[in-house]
């Protein structure tokens, strides 16, 4: 999943960086907004979606497309 959720954003002109090794956080970022992927270390089956914007109705469309993307 973290490949394609890589080549979707990359394929969308975002900006990938990644925290941590494979099992690390992955941020895709374009302009002033950004989400943000990232499996618990501690919690088993749990990925936490953060997005931030300085648009509230973009904010809302990412964490939307995210949440799309990984059900």
């Amino acid at each position: 999943m973290r490949d394609s959720l890589k080549d979707y954003y990359k394929n969308k002109g975002f900006r990938i960086q990644e925290t941590g090794d494979e099992t690390g956080g992955l941020k895709a970022l374009k302009e002033n907004s950004w989400v943000w992927f990232r499996q618990s270390k501690t919690e088993d089956k749990i990925l936490r979606i953060i997005v931030d914007s300085r648009d509230n109705g973009v904010a809302e469309s990412l964490l939307k497309e995210a949440k799309e993307l990984v059900s």
